[in-house]
């Protein structure tokens, strides 16, 4: 993915662009790539109750959701901002997009231990609803 994005939207500070060994990756390649990791990995984690207490878990997992969407779907990459911005497309409640978008903004967001557990019973059944959607979904270039 990293080679995804590098060779689509990276920018040189100093020299030619794209540098050496940054070459274009296949539509197709990094659509099986995406395909697999969530099977594989987002799938595990979505099940895992503990993982969702962690701040810096949710706005990972959260805005992995659109951005596998936007691959799979589209052949889109888009960054996480963007990601952020379609969370409700989830069923992401405004709140907790609140939540992320002012840690993203490097803001502290403080919660008391009800607050975490109650929104890690969201995350997780949003997280799980989520990947089982985005399993169902055959990457655009693999199904033309």
């Amino acid at each position: 993915m990293t080679q995804a994005e590098l060779a689509s939207v990276g920018v040189a500070f100093h020299g030619p662009w794209p540098p050496p060994g940054v070459t274009p990756v296949p539509l197709a390649d990094i659509q099986a790539a995406v395909y697999e990791e969530l099977r594989d990995y987002w799938r595990r984690a979505a099940r895992r109750r503990m993982l969702w207490l962690h701040d810096s878990w949710i706005d990972l997992g959260l805005t992995v959701l659109p951005r596998i969407s936007a691959v799979l779907s589209g052949g889109e990459l888009i960054t996480k901002t963007e990601a952020v911005s379609r969370l409700a497309d989830f069923g992401v409640p405004a709140w907790l997009t609140g939540e992320i978008r002012a840690r993203r903004n490097g803001q502290v967001v403080r919660l008391g231990a009800v607050r975490k557990v109650h929104r890690a019973l969201v995350v997780r059944r949003v997280m799980r609803r989520g990947v089982r959607r985005l399993s169902r979904l055959e990457p655009q270039a693999r199904a033309g």
